[in-house]
């Protein structure tokens, strides 16, 4: 996945700012200042890249867009981990990741509460042996997220195998400024 991040202005500015590359291992991108003879500060330069984004309407969009791609960009590392934890049965993610009001409805129509999931994974009941996902969809509405995605899953509960595909729906939501699941919805596929 590649971020693009920030524009070139026009030249009759006086300036340009071109991002070299930006990489998802979080290193910013470069900032190329070329004056044609003026000293552009960067006070100044914000002020007036302020001024540009607040008259066109297109670069307030732009600006949108890069709040959703970086949402997107988390709440994907947020599935990566959420598999991983599942996998190694990892109750202090469930814990810490898990809204305290979280409910989820198993393949099976059972509900799921936060104490259930971190209990389960405590006493080590449901055991993953691999869980590779697919077709991952990514929705952002504000401070929400809702993700679509297909669970190819061999693993067991209590020693009763219930491996196969699944669909799924998990949805995030930023709680007390952090990302939380708030739900959970699993269903057997073909």
């Amino acid at each position: 996945m590649k971020i693009v991040s920030g524009f070139v202005e026009p030249r009759r500015w006086g300036f340009r700012i071109s991002p070299q590359h930006q990489s998802l291992s979080g290193s910013k991108p470069e900032l190329n200042y070329q004056g044609d003879g003026m000293d552009i500060r960067p006070a100044s330069l914000a002020a007036a890249l302020l001024i540009v984004t607040m008259s066109f309407p297109g670069c307030a969009k732009k600006s949108n867009a890069t709040r959703e791609q970086e949402v997107v960009t988390q709440i994907y590392e947020l599935e990566r981990q959420s598999r991983d934890a599942s996998i190694q049965r990892d109750a202090a993610f469930s814990e810490r990741i898990l809204s305290d009001d979280y409910l989820a409805i198993g393949p099976l129509g059972q509900f799921v509460t936060k104490a259930d999931t971190v209990a389960a994974r405590r006493q080590s009941q449901v055991k993953f042996d691999s869980i590779h996902i697919s077709n991952l969809k990514i929705r952002v509405y504000g401070d929400t997220a809702i993700v679509t995605g297909r669970a190819e899953v061999r693993g067991s509960d209590l020693g009763e195998d219930f491996s196969g595909p699944y669909l799924y729906t998990r949805i995030w939501a930023k709680v007390n400024n952090e990302w939380k699941t708030v739900s959970y919805q699993a269903t057997v596929s073909r």
